[in-house]
């Protein structure tokens, strides 16, 4: 296989999505109603630190206590 063949697929749009940390291929679903509120939420979530977002997380559920009240409670 020829080095041009193996990356005939990486085209300059390609590499954009790439380096933003996308897919290469977009989604066959992107033109789908509220796919684009989907993605954006997705990267917000993305950005947020894994512990900041378990924490929102369980914030968010009505009836879950934080973390911290739970030890406590034992």
């Amino acid at each position: 296989m020829r080095a041009e063949d193996r990356y005939s697929w990486l085209d300059e749009e390609a590499a954009e999505r790439l380096l933003r940390g996308r897919s290469a291929h977009p989604s066959p679903y992107a033109d789908e109603p509220g796919a684009p509120a989907l993605a954006e939420a997705l990267d917000r979530l993305a950005a947020v630190p894994a512990a900041a977002a378990a924490t929102a997380g369980r914030a968010a559920v009505p009836g879950v206590r934080p973390h911290s009240e739970s030890r406590r409670a034992g």
